[in-house]
């Protein structure tokens, strides 16, 4: 009987761990009626032949401990049960000793949401929509980012001990200050804005200096590159959802890629790849094609006046996109952040097969091109 007794209880304690780690949750009302449940069962039963006194003393006893045991772990907080089990988290949220957080359980931002983390010295998280991440072994000196994205800034209190964010890619030691972070399948994008941080992979160190970024892909070398403006906007709209909450503001940050000091039609500023566009004015003309002078034009002449009208239409068109996606970049930078975002959606709506169609919905984390 006793062992019935042991089997029992050890069943129902078993059902209700299956439930509470799976994430199952049960209100206050729920939780007492099960622990009355479980006393009551343990309660009526009765042994099939009375033992001696000793044994029943120690039978009881047993069963009492037991009972309290059980009860204590259904009214324990999920919080308490499940150390591991990940939290959904979206918002403010500061880190305390003993939170969940602080504890190492993974977070996970959910779909067009942000989350916004702040340690007791300040030092900042901003993560984007459907990131999930973690304090390593519940040490605030080791995040890891398994996917998402993430921008933060890192107190100078703090970079004397020391950061290091770990990826499935590779790690990144942090020196200082503001750096951004991508990780998505087989690739990690390191961008960094302040201080100086080392990107670890496949057991090569690259060291980067402010204004550059680092991507990794799986089974491929390092490559650096200087952060143009569109890696700016992208990091800007990292902490777009929780732009207007309490704390640290979001911090300004500036291109390595300059905006030139002519932003005529002939020296369009390379807001997007950092490639100087050029003009049909810039280009050598055939004397054969200008009717200015009152030469006759060769017979092909009418098929490159052609030509260069299309081409005259397509730098128009394409000076359109621009300038739309240099007004999303400048609401960002002056930290209207949601004004950037309706921008770039609106230049995504209409300009279907525009030049930067992709790297826009890369900013904005759309995955699918309706191309």
């Amino acid at each position: 009987m006793d062992k019935m007794n042991n089997e029992n209880g050890n069943e129902l304690l078993g059902e209700l761990r299956d439930e509470l780690y799976a994430g199952v949750t049960r209100s206050d009302s729920q939780l007492e009626l099960e622990r009355r449940k479980l006393i009551d069962r343990i309660g009526h039963e009765e042994p099939e032949r009375a033992p001696r006194k000793g044994l029943v003393i120690g039978f009881s006893l047993g069963v009492a401990v037991a009972a309290a045991a059980l009860a204590l772990f259904v009214l324990m907080p999920l919080e308490e049960q499940a150390p591991t089990a990940p939290i959904s988290l979206s918002g403010l949220w500061r880190v305390g000793p003993g939170d969940a957080v602080s504890r190492g359980r993974e977070i996970r931002v959910p779909p067009n949401a942000g989350a916004k983390l702040v340690m007791k010295d300040r030092t900042t998280f901003w993560l984007g929509a459907s990131t999930r991440a973690s304090m390593k072994d519940g040490d605030p000196s080791t995040i890891e980012l398994t996917h998402g994205r993430m921008l933060t800034v890192v107190t100078p209190r703090r970079t004397g001990s020391g950061l290091t964010v770990e990826t499935p890619l590779g790690n990144v030691v942090v020196h200082g200050t503001t750096f951004s972070i991508l990780v998505d399948g087989e690739s990690m994008r390191v961008r960094l804005h302040e201080g100086t941080v080392d990107v670890i992979s496949a057991g090569e160190t690259i060291p980067v200096s402010r204004g550059h970024q680092v991507e990794v892909r799986r089974g491929c070398a390092l490559v650096v590159s200087p952060v143009d403006r569109a890696g700016v906007l992208a990091d800007l709209m990292i902490a777009e959802k929780t732009a207007d909450l309490d704390g640290p503001p979001v911090p300004r940050i500036d291109p390595a890629v300059e905006k030139p000091a002519s932003t005529t039609r002939d020296h369009l500023d390379p807001v997007i790849d950092g490639t100087p566009k050029t003009t049909p004015s810039d280009k050598a003309r055939d004397p054969r094609i200008s009717a200015r002078d009152g030469r006759k034009k060769d017979p092909a002449a009418d098929e490159i006046e052609t030509s260069e009208v299309v081409e005259e239409k397509a730098m128009e068109e394409e000076l359109i996109e621009e300038e739309l996606f240099t007004k999303a970049y400048v609401e960002a930078q002056a930290g209207n952040l949601s004004t950037g975002r309706k921008l770039l959606e609106e230049y995504l709506s209409a300009h279907p097969d525009g030049r930067y169609w992709q790297r826009v919905a890369d900013i904005l984390g759309v995955e699918a091109s309706p191309r």
